[in-house]
């Protein structure tokens, strides 16, 4: 399953604004995580190589400067990691961009403009942007993607600064022609001022500290703990990466091999993912066995009902769960029995109603000659109509005998008297 996570990159580290070279080693770090990469693993020689004078690759737990050659590549391990997710999603993913929309706020090929019309609710209106992406009658720009265009739609004069001065970068600041919505290029800063990470300005670019001290020698970061916070420069020729003398202490906040620098020493910083067992690699001095030893009993508890406690709500739901399905089927059961004996009731009466008295001669009963009712009984109306039948069977056997005797009293009566 796709990784669904959200990049997020900011320019600033803590108070100082980060320079572009880091901004991208870090966008590219965290689009490595969304395509389904973890960090380097540290015990794996071919993730991250131990004194290698090409430097850690992009997936390094700690931001990379740009010094060395493999912080702009990823390491087999993630190249690994990375294939599997887009091998199966690249489909899904990868989808021809379209050469311009008219109204996503991007300024593309065949538009003069482009202020948003689709997402204008997000931000600014364009009063100088029509919704075909073109400028208005009279309108000379835009200042949705000019900087020297005013809210009127009109060029700014030249007095007007559009490109501050940034000294990291060697520019000197920049203003307006007056004649054009575009701002020109900014001019380069007196050789020699100072620049990033302790470098000085030629030309208009920064030149790093340990390029100017010699030509063989280019910026790194030293592994060793004690010295990690310590200016350091691999020579080109060996590629050995050793600390500059004199010791020139890089600044608080600087970045350094493991987080950044803090009073001289380099703090580790909180990595965004990372295999469990790195969390523990941390609990090794005496301050966290006392801490362990301490809190024993708190952490074994905490860690039982993060455990046990979702799992006992879970059997408490299952329990119950399976209760009311019992109970469903028992009242099911009970309504069916209930509906059997209402229709075996209805049955028996119909039966009674339908069924006529009928009286049967001898000849009948001893043939046993008795006519089926039209009407198809249930079985319990079977039954009451054999035992109703039963006593008709009785009754006829007495009125026949009743009426054989009265005839037998009457003929002797009559041959009595003829004999008299």
């Amino acid at each position: 399953m796709f990784l669904s996570i959200l990049a997020l990159v900011t320019v600033r580290r803590r108070s100082d604004l980060m320079i572009t070279r880091v901004v991208d080693l870090v966008l590219a770090h965290e689009l490595g995580h969304s395509w389904g990469s973890i960090h380097d693993d540290e015990m794996q020689d071919e993730c991250v190589p131990k004194n290698s004078r090409d430097g850690r690759f992009v997936m390094w737990e700690s931001a990379n400067t740009g010094y060395d050659k493999n912080n702009y590549q990823f390491s087999s391990c993630s190249i690994r990691s990375i294939h599997r997710v887009l091998y199966s999603l690249a489909h899904r993913c990868f989808v021809e961009e379209k050469k311009a929309f008219c109204g996503n706020g991007i300024l593309e090929e065949g538009e003069q403009c482009d202020g948003g019309a689709h997402f204008q609710h997000f931000g600014v209106r364009d009063d100088c942007c029509t919704k075909e992406c073109k400028l208005r009658l009279g309108a000379f720009c835009s200042p949705r993607h000019s900087e020297c265009c005013s809210l009127d739609c009109a060029f700014l004069s030249k007095d007007v600064v559009c490109h501050a001065e940034k000294s990291d970068m060697c520019k000197a600041e920049a203003n307006c022609s007056g004649v054009s919505e575009k701002c020109p290029n900014p001019k380069p800063l007196e050789d020699g001022t100072n620049c990033t990470d302790g470098g000085k300005c030629l030309n208009g670019d920064c030149i790093p500290f340990c390029h100017s001290i010699s030509s063989d020698l280019m910026p790194c970061l030293c592994e060793d703990a004690k010295i990690a916070c310590q200016r350091c420069c691999r020579s080109i020729t060996t590629g050995i990466c050793s600390p500059v003398k004199p010791e020139h202490w890089l600044q608080d906040n600087s970045m350094c091999i493991y987080g950044h620098c803090i009073n001289k020493v380099c703090v580790k910083e909180t990595t965004d993912s990372g295999p469990i067992w790195r969390f523990f690699q941390n609990f090794n001095g005496r301050e966290q066995r006392k801490f362990l030893a301490d809190y024993i009993v708190f952490i074994v508890v905490a860690v039982s009902l993060m455990i046990w406690c979702p799992c006992g709500a879970l059997i408490v739901y299952k329990d119950r769960q399976e209760q009311n399905e019992l109970i469903q089927k028992r009242l099911a059961a009970q309504k069916n029995v209930q509906i059997l004996n209402n229709e075996s009731n209805n049955n028996s009466k119909q039966s009674f109603n339908k069924t006529p008295k009928r009286s049967y001669s001898i000849n009948e009963i001893t043939n046993s000659t008795i006519e089926e009712d039209k009407i198809k009984p249930s079985h319990s109306s079977i039954a009451l109509l054999r035992l109703k039948n039963e006593d008709d069977i009785k009754e006829n056997i007495f009125n026949s005998r009743a009426r054989h005797r009265s005839e037998w009293k009457t003929k002797n009566g009559n041959e009595r008297e003829t004999s008299l």
